[in-house]
Parts: structure tokens; sequence; C-alpha cells
């Protein structure tokens, strides 16, 4: 009986070697990131934000951020933004485009500005446009991994509740941390 299965396996070695070497040559593998994503970035905590404005700021200036970033080579970059409280105290979501950066080398750390065109919720009954800038202070790179600080900051338009009337203004952000993995 063991001569029977050393023939067998003997056999099936045989038969597989003859089948490999028949073989066609190994493919490129896979592309297993169909949306060729290059770098996604998550950026938070929380922050103090200022209205600069022709009147008295009476808006929420604690906050929460959290911002995640997906990069793609053909696709364009996209964020999806969260800010709880908002300046007029609700919870806020949004998404939108991101521009590619504007890269300005200062030593061994660099600067970072771009820009954002999407929709957030939490002012009006109905989403609201998002234009928005940000700027990143990259501070430490290893291999894919890069640590910074982010700014953001947008104009916006507000309805005094007082007297009716609009106020129109910029609204600017503390730092807050920005942790970006970048896709080989």
């Amino acid at each position: 009986m063991k001569k029977i299965i050393f023939v067998l396996l003997l056999s099936l070695l045989k038969t597989g070697a003859a089948f490999a070497q028949q073989a066609p040559a190994p493919t490129a593998p896979q592309n297993t990131n169909p949306w060729d994503i290059t770098a996604f970035t998550v950026a938070g905590g929380p922050i103090l934000t200022h209205h600069f404005q022709d009147s008295k700021d009476e808006f929420v200036d604690h906050h929460e951020i959290g911002i995640a970033q997906v990069n793609t080579q053909g696709l364009g970059n996209w964020a999806f933004y969260y800010l709880g409280p908002n300046s007029v105290g609700k919870q806020s979501y949004g998404g939108g485009y991101v521009t590619d950066p504007w890269v300005v080398p200062a030593g061994p750390v660099k600067f970072e500005f771009s820009g954002a065109l999407g929709l957030v919720s939490g002012y009006q009954s109905y989403p609201v446009p998002l234009l928005g800038a940000q700027a990143q202070l990259d501070l430490y790179q290893s291999g894919p991994w890069n640590v910074g600080l982010e700014m953001a900051a947008m104009p916006y338009i507000a309805e005094d509740e007082t007297t009716g009337k609009n106020k129109v203004g910029i609204v600017g952000t503390t730092p807050f941390l920005s942790v970006r993995y970048k896709f080989q």
C-alpha cells in the first residue's frame, strides 16, 4: 500500500511540474485601488474660532472639528467635514471638492494651501454652499506618513437675529492635528 501511495504522489508531482513548465507567465497584479487613491488624511480636534466682521462677534466659538479627506489620481480630492457645535449652536456635516495644494517649502517643513467648495448642513433647513480655505504646516514626515497642523477659514453671511440684518465676515480656526498617509 505504501508503494502505491508513493507512486501516486510521485506521478502527481511530475504532472504538476509538467503543467508548471507549460503555464503562462504570471500577469501583472490587478489594481487593488480602483479609484487611484493617492492619499488619505484625517484631521481634527478641539478648536476655537473667531468671526472677523464689522459688528460684535456673538457666535459660538468653542468647537470640535473632524475632517476626512481622500486624494485621488484622476477623480480629484474630496473631503467630509464635521463641526459641533457650529457657530449657531447646531451640528454641521459637509462635504466637497478640495483643490490640489499649493506647496511652499520652508526649510525642514512645508506649508500647503488649498481651497474647498461644497455643501454644509446645520445653518439653515437646507444645505448651504461651503467655500473655504485651509492651510497645513507639515511638521513631520516618515515614509508614507505625514503629521502636521491645519487651520481653516471661510467667508459667511449670517442674519443678526436682533436686527434682522445680514452680517458678512470671515471665520478662522485655531490649529488642529492632521495625519496623512500617502499610498505608494
